[in-house]
């Protein structure tokens, strides 16, 4: 007969036991800080794009372009993350994401920003977030036990989805 029950002999995780594992635990906190960010960015664009267009049109663009990467590159993300060095690719989609967002603070500062700029540096940091989520999931595998593996998927899965309510509250 098949129990549930944890056994006596095996210690408990804890609900955190995952974050115990060092490269885990860095790798979630860095999700955190992503997510909350994107929520927060993609809040704080609608409403820049509003502020200075008026239109619903631009602010329909700018959504677009911050989802569109997620549908048509997140499929092949997972690919180009079981062929190349996880790590790497999470480096370079988290750069890619953080200097197009950065160039677009320069341009908002210095009062130099066109909306169709707007619009493709959207597509670029989105690009970035669109390579990075499969990627992180998947390493997750590589970094944690195997006793750990299934909190660790849980505390992601927290990292991901719940902070994209907490960074829009933020914004």
């Amino acid at each position: 007969m098949a129990t549930n029950a944890v056994r006596q002999d095996e210690p408990r995780l804890g609900t955190f036991g995952a974050l115990r594992q060092r490269d885990f635990a860095l790798l979630w906190y860095g999700s955190l800080g992503q997510s909350i960010g994107l929520g927060m960015q993609q809040i704080a664009l609608g409403y820049f794009v509003w502020d200075e267009t008026g239109s619903e049109l631009w602010v329909g663009a700018v959504a677009f372009m911050n989802f569109a990467p997620f549908f048509l590159f997140s499929p092949f993300a997972g690919v180009f993350g079981d062929r190349f060095d996880r790590r790497n690719l999470l480096f370079i989609a988290q750069a890619l994401s953080g200097l197009s967002v950065l160039v677009l603070a320069v341009l908002i500062t210095g009062g130099l920003v066109e909306m169709w700029q707007v619009l493709v540096i959207a597509l670029l940091s989105a690009t970035g977030q669109a390579l990075t989520v499969p990627t992180r999931l998947a390493y997750v595998n590589d970094l944690v036990e195997p006793q750990f593996l299934m909190n660790a998927v849980a505390l992601n899965s927290l990292a991901q989805n719940g902070m994209r309510i907490v960074g829009p509250i933020l914004a």
